[in-house]
């Protein structure tokens, strides 16, 4: 009994570190400086919900790019920023919201990717995150959501 108990614990402590890992990777994206400090104050702070419906948002933009496995970064970046980049705002107010970790529940739950598979592979510059190119609305929940697709 204590061995399952223990290996539950561990395999806890690594879905949560991963999913932390996710949300510094969209933090290094803005160069927020608050990167290295936000985790700890995190955890001690209720955060909102997130204004952003990740249940209905159309995951095959990275779905049907990102093919796992082999996880190919190329496309599977590109898709992520095709995805992410819109609700870059709220992913990366990890203090505020819970909108990162929603966003990366729905990715994993769709996508079947391992936790931190983007934030292990998808990096670029010198602050190690994504830069969303310019050009790209912002999504606003007063504005219509970008459409879904069947």
């Amino acid at each position: 009994m204590r061995l399952v108990l223990c290996a539950a614990l561990i395999a806890a402590a690594g879905v949560i570190s991963s999913a932390g890992a996710d949300d510094a990777f969209l933090l290094a994206h803005h160069d927020d400086g608050a990167a290295a400090t936000g985790r700890s104050r995190r955890l001690s702070q209720a955060r909102r919900p997130c204004p952003v419906d990740f249940t209905g948002a159309n995951y095959t933009v990275l779905t049907s790019r990102c093919r796992w496995p082999p996880f190919d970064p190329a496309p599977c970046c590109a898709a992520f920023k095709d995805f992410a980049c819109p609700y870059a705002d709220y992913i990366n107010d990890v203090n505020g919201t819970d909108c990162a970790a929603v966003m990366f529940h729905y990715i994993d739950l769709h996508g079947g990717y391992p936790p931190g598979v983007f934030y292990l592979n998808c990096r670029e510059g010198p602050n190690k995150g994504l830069k969303c190119p310019d050009g790209i609305p912002s999504y606003r929940p007063s504005t219509p959501p970008p459409p879904r697709h069947p």
